[in-house]
């Protein structure tokens, strides 16, 4: 899915949620493979999430 999306501007919070599905939905083989992946994702959603913790906190706990 390389270059999907081009020009438009990501939502680092939904796709730290799809990463986390296909994770969960992972084998435990398959696990390991994609933590460096999420490990970027949670890093590129933290500005967004502290804006969310800070504007709907309730909403952040959900997340």
């Amino acid at each position: 899915m390389a270059g999907a999306g081009a020009g438009v501007a990501a939502d680092p919070l939904g796709e730290f949620d799809a990463w986390l599905g296909r994770y969960e939905a992972a084998s435990a083989a398959e696990q390991p493979g994609l933590v460096a992946e999420g490990e970027r994702l949670a890093k590129r959603r933290q500005p967004a999430m502290l804006r969310l913790i800070a504007t709907q906190p309730a909403m952040a706990l959900r997340r």
